[in-house]
């Protein structure tokens, strides 16, 4: 994950940094925030919280459309005033929008980033889908009993998840620390997000 926020933040900064927006890029801008428009414009749901988000990232984004000529004619780094911009006018799913809008043209700038994206995860380590849920409360009371906002039992939203060594597949089993591990008592009810 760290990998993958620093390529991120890293392009947004070679992007935010250029101190001219040159034709290419400003038509390549355009192209790939008219296909947003046009995407964000079929998405439907019966979700009420989720339309409402929709509406949202459409309004910024024909706001976006109506305003990118004048910031970046008039600033001298068009690109972080664009940005500044979408941070301080659009919701969340907006602002996350302009960013993806502003990487998409300057693959030549950004794109060697994408090589240093991912990590090694089976070199750092290994969860052990066949061991008990009593063997990882032990070893979990064992690394962390000096916790006092870490729950191991009781919470019906905690989730964990690992894979099967049966299945190849990903599972999450819910409240899989029905009970306290051995030397936990220490350990109080905190809810997972």
């Amino acid at each position: 994950m760290h990998n993958w926020f620093w390529a991120r933040e890293t392009a947004l900064a070679r992007v935010r940094a250029l101190r001219t927006a040159s034709p290419g890029a400003k038509a390549g801008f355009f192209a790939v925030l008219t296909a947003m428009i046009d995407n964000v414009g079929n998405w439907r749901t019966a979700d009420l919280r989720q339309h409402t988000a929709i509406a949202g990232l459409a309004v910024d984004l024909a706001t976006l459309a109506r305003e990118t000529p004048a910031i970046l004619d008039r600033s001298p780094l068009p690109w972080d005033a664009l940005y500044r911009f979408a941070e301080t006018h659009f919701s969340l799913e907006g602002q996350e929008a302009s960013v993806a809008l502003l990487l998409e043209p300057q693959g030549e700038l950004v794109d060697e980033l994408a090589e240093k994206m991912s990590a090694d995860e089976g070199a750092a380590f290994r969860i052990d889908g066949g061991m008990s849920c009593d063997a990882l409360k032990v070893l979990i009371a064992s690394h962390y009993a000096g916790r006092a906002d870490m729950t191991l039992a009781g919470n019906p939203r905690m989730r964990v998840s690992g894979t099967s060594p049966k299945k190849s597949s990903s599972r999450a089993w819910a409240s899989a620390f029905a009970s306290p591990a051995p030397n936990a008592s220490n350990l109080s009810r905190s809810p997972a997000t």
